[in-house]
């Protein structure tokens, strides 16, 4: 739901930066830790057995054939929006 929603959002990223004179970069890259989503995105041949997300996925797998969007996968570790969602240890705040 997260990377469907996020995809929404970047669709409107080109013409945010072009009334404003800069150019993007293509593809936009979402950066996420569900490595079975990125997959499912890369490989439709799986999407029968996902009916339930079929409708939220739909757009994102036509953006990624069309080379605007690419998914990649960052470790939730390393993302800094860890600290919001788990608790913090002092190696955690230190690296952050």
């Amino acid at each position: 739901m997260a990377t469907s929603q996020a995809t929404k959002e970047a669709m409107w990223l080109p013409s945010i930066f072009g009334n404003i004179g800069i150019l993007y970069m293509k593809p936009i890259v979402i950066y996420g830790d569900n490595q079975s989503y990125i997959f499912l995105s890369k490989n439709p041949v799986f999407h029968a057995c996902m009916k339930h997300i079929f409708i939220h996925h739909y757009l994102l797998q036509k953006k990624i054939e069309r080379s605007f969007l690419k998914l990649m996968y960052y470790n939730v570790e390393n993302m800094v929006a860890i600290v919001f969602t788990m608790e913090l240890f002092i190696n955690k705040h230190e690296y952050f």
